[in-house]
């Protein structure tokens, strides 16, 4: 199915598209993307379990903070437009295989969590490495924490051998150990702080949203 206005309309319960803030078209049956560029104002918009195979008609929404495509059919982002303010994208249990992480970074700086599980690209052993790189402000990743998945990889550093019948565990120094409690303490400050300031980017939206008259 096409994406009508009269669908917006009715699941937006607004007849001024323009007026639209938060739209759900979720399990739509929508295949094909129209009419979201006359919603200028949306600041979240949910696709998810349709059966969209491209981001053909999808527009650039300079308002928009939130995006879920999750659960389609989708085999590709590459197209997707650019949204300078959005912090929440979810592309979960599509198809997709492959992303240019620079490109996607370039047309989504602000962006704060990504949904990227059930997905063959998410089985990339560099994943997190690729997407602290193009991604400074990246705080989730599939609703955990990115500096968790840092600091779990950081851990490696006492491996564990198993020549013949014996068991050796190579632990570091106590200097070692130290450096690592100075590191993993540091980064879990940072990231406490980013949550932080996460939540209260969220509870102004939230707050902007549910009370519109309060915002003007």
């Amino acid at each position: 199915m096409e994406l009508s206005e009269d669908l917006i309309k009715r699941r937006s319960k607004h007849f001024d598209l323009s007026c639209v803030t938060l739209l759900d078209l979720s399990d739509a049956g929508v295949h094909q993307i129209t009419h979201l560029e006359k919603c200028i104002h949306a600041t979240e918009i949910n696709l998810a379990n349709n059966q969209l195979r491209e981001l053909d008609g999808l527009p650039s929404l300079a308002s928009l903070r939130s995006l879920n495509l999750s659960r389609n059919k989708l085999t590709s982002i590459d197209d997707i437009p650019s949204y300078p303010g959005l912090e929440e994208f979810s592309i979960a249990g599509n198809q997709i295989t492959m992303i240019d992480f620079s490109s996607l970074a370039s047309r989504l700086p602000l962006l704060r969590s990504l949904y990227l599980q059930d997905n063959p690209v998410s089985s990339n052993k560099d994943l997190v490495a690729l997407l602290q790189k193009h991604f400074p402000k990246l705080l989730l990743l599939n609703g955990k924490a990115v500096a968790l998945f840092h600091l779990a990889q950081d851990t490696s550093g006492a491996k564990t051998q198993i020549p013949n019948d014996s068991i050796q565990f190579n632990k570091p120094s106590t200097n070692a150990s130290d450096a690592f409690i100075q590191q993993a303490t540091k980064k879990l400050e940072e990231m406490l702080k980013q949550c932080d300031q996460l939540m209260e980017t969220e509870t102004q939206r939230v707050s902007k949203a549910l009370n519109p008259a309060s915002a003007s």
